[in-house]
């Protein structure tokens, strides 16, 4: 009789835990940056395939960007040169942007860091990217934010999941740390 009593009582949990049809997690508002979308591209995918397939959609407003990888084959004494070209783009970060040269490549790498970047900018990056003839280097994943419409970070998550380029798409986590 214990042992039917305690499945009576049992199952109805099990029913309420199942009654949200909807796969949204159910998030705080302070769990998350509105109006974010994070990602990491897949290694095999360049900051270019991502920008036609991202400023495709219509929606999605700014791009920020951890380090995109580049290389070009200009003359080593050309720093200064690279510098001041690179610095007339405001969409790229240059307290964070490191240039070296690779004497044994006899080449120019480019570690660009991205923020605000929109559509607009993209013939502008075009531009930067023939004049130097820049090439880029996939080693490793690439991870930044979207910035999208608040209140629709679900549905974009959704979205950029399925166009492939992806290795993950989440909501801007904010970590709470408490200090000792």
């Amino acid at each position: 009789m214990k042992k039917l009593f305690q499945i009576i009582v049992f199952i109805p949990f099990i029913f309420l835990g199942c009654n949200d049809s909807s796969n949204e997690p159910q998030l705080d508002e302070k769990d998350y940056v509105k109006g974010d979308v994070s990602f990491g591209l897949k290694n095999t995918v360049s900051f270019e395939e991502m920008l036609d397939t991202v400023f495709s959609f219509g929606e999605i407003y700014q791009i920020v960007f951890n380090t995109a990888k580049y290389s070009t084959k200009f003359p080593k004494d050309s720093l200064e040169y690279i510098k001041s070209n690179i610095a007339q783009y405001d969409f790229i970060d240059t307290s964070l942007t490191l240039i070296k040269y690779e004497d044994n490549q006899n080449q120019w790498l480019f570690y660009l860091w991205i923020r605000g970047f929109n559509e607009t900018n993209v013939s502008d990056w075009n531009t930067l990217r023939n004049q130097f003839d820049m090439l880029p280097i996939q080693t490793y994943s690439l991870y930044g934010l979207l910035k999208v419409e608040e209140g629709k970070e679900s549905y974009w998550i959704n979205q950029l999941k399925g166009t492939g380029l992806f290795e993950w798409v989440d909501y801007n986590y904010i970590a709470n740390i408490i200090g000792h």
